[in-house]
Order: C-alpha cells, then sequence, then structure tokens
C-alpha cells in the first residue's frame, strides 16, 4: 500500500542513480587500494632483529665465498690436467703421423 503511493519516477532516472552508485564506489575501492594503510606492531623491525639477520647474511656470504674458492681451484686442476692430457694426445697424433709419412 505505501509502495504504491509512491510517485512514478521519470524513465532513465534510475539508470542515472546507478551509474552513479557505481561510480562512487569505484572511487572507494580505488581509495582503499591506493591509500596506505597503517602498520601493525608486528610490520616493524627491531635494530636486534636487523643485527641477527646481518649476521646471518654475513655467515652465508663468507660460506658461499668459500665454496666458491674451492669450486674454482677444483676448476683449475681440472682445466690443468685436460690441458695435459690434450696436449699428450696431440703429441701421440704427431708421432702416428710422422710414423704413417712416407
Amino acid at each position: 500500500m505505501i509502495l504504491l503511493q509512491l510517485p512514478v519516477p521519470p524513465p532513465g532516472s534510475i539508470e542515472n542513480a546507478a551509474i552513479a552508485f557505481a561510480a562512487i564506489a569505484s572511487l572507494v575501492v580505488l581509495a582503499k587500494k591506493l591509500l596506505p594503510r597503517h602498520p601493525t606492531a608486528g610490520e616493524f623491525v627491531v635494530k636486534s632483529d636487523f643485527r641477527d639477520l646481518s649476521e646471518k647474511v654475513d655467515a652465508l656470504r663468507d660460506k658461499l665465498d668459500t665454496r666458491l674458492v674451492s669450486l674454482s681451484d677444483r676448476l683449475e686442476r681440472v682445466g690443468d690436467s685436460l690441458h695435459r692430457r690434450l696436449n699428450d694426445l696431440e703429441a701421440g697424433l704427431a708421432r702416428v703421423d710422422e710414423r704413417t709419412r712416407k
């Protein structure tokens, strides 16, 4: 009964209201995404945590440096061994080549 007493809106006014509502809602969602939130107490890094992390990073860096040095030494030894073996093979091939020449 009460709804029947309301005046009939003109054509297109509901669409205009819906468009305005959608625009306002999209602006609110965009503002929520772009405006920074206040960090909670758990998000801050304390100096002691930073020092602990720094010490762990330094230890990891030292460990990686020692492994890199040992790996480069191994590669150098393997390279020297391969170089010697190739020289021996080349010398042997040269001797075979001299024997087969006429």
